[in-house]
């Protein structure tokens, strides 16, 4: 008798996985398959499957930003679903996915929410959105998808700033050295010509003369040529020393000026002190 034949002797058996004789089912196809040692089982998805449902809109926005590329995408189950986005222009991009030829992008289904397209120029085309579902692939359908994107809107040019007038100095007013006579202050009192220069007369008795000077100065601007006098005499340094006048300063140019328009409106006093006036000023000069 042979070892192996001997009685009580071990002998290894092989043990070996073998399908059912009469498989009916793809589910029983599927679980008699002998899963080789060493290696994990792999998922496998039913023979027959609904056709997944694409569903696109229609997309607008604005050249050179993300305009939303709205896709859904039904399909019993979402492991194994692939979309391919074709028919992009030059320079178009998605925000998700992988670019695989310049005009073709591959997505999974969780590259659907929020995605986008950016187009550089406008351009209005239609793209075609793919899904391929499977594993191996059982189905496979497509939908064009419209995009507009309109031109942006061109940008206003800011308005120039208004180019500054430098006037030269020698012809502003303040550098004229020919100052005219000074003006007559407007006639703004209510009060009459007789009643301020009676005032005006009350102060310089009382030996104010820089109030006096304001009443008489109204009342020249109403046409008096008395009151034109009057104010002269507020500023002719030879009143202030005939008047005894302390703590008011005498301008002895204005004087002249005042006593010139008195005399232009007529009134005899005006000439007579204007010339006692220049008189003085030149035994000054001397």
């Amino acid at each position: 008798m042979s070892p192996p034949e001997r009685l009580g002797a071990i002998v290894p058996v092989r043990l070996m996985s073998m399908p059912s004789p009469n498989p009916t089912t793809a589910g029983e196809l599927a679980a008699a398959t002998t899963t080789p040692p060493g290696s994990e089982p792999q998922a496998t998805l039913p023979l027959h499957q609904p056709p997944p449902i694409i569903q696109v809109a229609r997309a607008v926005g604005v050249a050179g930003t993300p305009i939303a590329l709205p896709i859904d995408v039904q399909v019993d189950s979402q492991e194994f679903v692939t979309i391919f986005v074709t028919g992009l222009p030059a320079g178009a991009s998605l925000s998700s996915g992988i670019r695989i030829t310049p005009d073709r992008w591959m997505l999974l289904h969780s590259d659907l929410p929020g995605l986008t397209l950016t187009t550089p120029e406008a351009a209005t085309f239609t793209a075609t959105v793919t899904v391929a579902a499977g594993l191996p692939e059982y189905a496979r359908v497509s939908t064009p998808a419209e995009v507009v994107a309109i031109p942006p809107e061109p940008l206003q040019p800011a308005a120039e700033p208004e180019p500054s007038i430098v006037v030269p100095l020698w012809q502003t007013p303040e550098f004229d050295t020919a100052r005219p006579a000074p003006p007559m202050p407007p006639p703004t009192s209510p009060l009459p010509e007789d009643l301020l220069l009676k005032r005006g007369d009350a102060l310089i008795a009382e030996g104010d003369v820089v109030g006096a000077r304001l009443f008489f100065e109204r009342a020249a601007g109403l046409g008096s040529s008395r009151a034109a006098t009057a104010v002269a005499k507020t500023l002719d340094p030879l009143i202030h020393r005939a008047l005894g006048v302390r703590g008011a300063s005498a301008n002895p140019w204005e004087a002249v000026e005042w006593y010139r328009e008195a005399a232009q409106r007529g009134d005899p006093e005006a000439k007579t002190r204007l010339r006692d006036l220049k008189t003085w000023l030149n035994e000054q000069n001397r």
